[in-house]
């Protein structure tokens, strides 16, 4: 698992090993504060690279991409 904080969010990727296709699956999540209380965004990406830490950046990656494009939404 590895997480960031971004711009007031705060970011967590994770990647599971498929033991079928021995892929990283990677779920994404994203949490920040608004009007005094927590919104949470979880994305579910169809990416995996060869290893866990490669598929865990790219999450980290996407979760600050999806935050640049919804933060001022």
């Amino acid at each position: 698992m590895a997480n960031l904080l971004y711009r007031g969010h705060f970011i967590i990727a994770s990647a599971d090993l498929d033991a079928t296709s021995r892929s990283w699956n990677l779920t994404v999540d994203i949490s920040w504060r608004i009007d005094g209380g927590r919104q949470f965004q979880m994305l579910h990406l169809d990416h995996s690279c060869k290893s866990k830490d490669d598929t865990e950046t790219f999450g980290l990656d996407a979760g600050k991409i999806w935050i640049d494009e919804h933060r001022y939404s």
